[in-house]
């Protein structure tokens, strides 16, 4: 077990405290090389996977890298701008505001012809338009509210922060992680918290908003994570939680190769069903809507190709995929299969959580 990390055992489910099963055994990290071999046990009851055993508290740092993700430069561009030099057309933006406009209630946008409306509101009927047109963000793009008050817990370096700001929310972050939130404050302006979610200096109640993407599986305990956060929402506030779904079509097909399985730094793998049993324990959501998402199934195939070919999940390598049709054709065909699966049975790689404070 991890020659550089100090580990403990993690024996029962920390939702229902049953014995757990052996799901995956000596997985290593083929992204960051992070040392040490890893397993994940099984709950049966609540369909919830975890680390075990797992990093002790004091050295999960250690599980991540200078090279993390989370800190990379976020780059200045300006989704709404008619900068000539902006990635998006005149056409496509023009497009994007009629939809938050009209679909989104960002009404202080500037109003466009109603040909515009006419065209989002037939493209928000295509899945692969729909998630362009919307940058991506599924549920984390909430109704304009006016006034209103967002925070994103584990903001890393704050892009999500920067679009919301640009849309018009009042926003802060929270981050473990100090050179990540370097990034969202020096070079965004935006104040983020650096440091334990129970210290940050947020009055109770006083968010409308508070979102957190891919971060319950990183934190020790769940349970008392989100209802620390939960004191910081408005009462009819939202709080909107997306975690990777071990019971994607991906997760079930790729096994141990499922790129998002992501040991050491995941110490939790929910399902649908485990993410309703968490909130519900939680007793403090009224409203709770459970569902999954397959905008990332394209990429889950490339990295299991990726890691089958390289033995690999490292970006450095996709070049080696690039030209191949054969790839690119199976990574669009198992994109397709996930997609419409994901209707009836729950397939997405992703799991989005929007619960509502009672």
């Amino acid at each position: 077990m991890g020659k550089f990390i100090r580990t403990e055992e993690v024996p029962n489910c920390p939702l229902c405290n049953q014995p757990g099963s052996p799901l995956y055994e000596q997985v290593s990290d083929r992204l960051y090389d992070v040392p040490g071999s890893w397993s994940f046990s099984y709950c049966g009851h609540c369909h919830l996977a975890w680390l075990n055993p797992r990093p002790v508290l004091e050295d999960i740092p250690k599980c991540y890298p200078d090279a993390y993700f989370t800190h990379e430069p976020v780059e200045s561009v300006d989704f709404l701008s008619l900068n000539p030099t902006s990635r998006i057309s005149t056409f496509k933006r023009r497009l994007r505001i009629a939809v938050l406009r009209e679909q989104f209630g960002y009404r202080h946008l500037e109003p466009q012809l109603r040909l515009f409306c006419m065209l989002g509101k037939v493209a928000m009927l295509v899945p692969s338009l729909r998630q362009r047109l919307t940058m991506g963000l599924g549920a984390m793009l909430r109704p304009w509210k006016e006034h209103g008050r967002l925070l994103d817990i584990g903001c890393g370096n704050g892009s999500y922060l920067a679009m919301m700001k640009r849309l018009g929310w009042e926003v802060v972050g929270t981050e473990i992680d100090p050179k990540a939130a370097d990034i969202a404050t020096s070079s965004l302006g935006i104040f983020v918290h650096v440091g334990d979610l129970k210290d940050a200096p947020f009055e109770h109640a006083s968010f409308d908003v508070i979102t957190m993407s891919h971060v319950i599986e990183h934190v020790a305990d769940p349970i008392e994570f989100l209802n620390t956060a939960a004191r910081f929402l408005k009462p009819g506030g939202e709080m909107i939680v997306v975690t990777p779904n071990l019971s994607s079509l991906g997760s079930r097909i790729f096994g141990a190769d499922w790129y998002y399985l992501d040991p050491p730094r995941h110490l939790y793998l929910f399902t649908p069903a485990s993410v309703r049993l968490l909130f519900t324990k939680l007793r403090l959501f009224g409203h709770l809507d459970v569902h999954t998402i397959s905008r990332k199934g394209q990429k889950i195939f490339r990295k299991w190709a990726l890691v089958r070919k390289t033995g690999y999940f490292k970006s450095e390598h996709e070049p080696i995929l690039t030209h191949s049709l054969q790839w690119r054709l199976g990574a669009w065909l198992f994109g397709l299969i996930e997609g419409a699966g994901t209707w009836i049975a729950e397939w997405g790689e992703e799991i989005e959580c929007v619960a509502v404070k009672a």
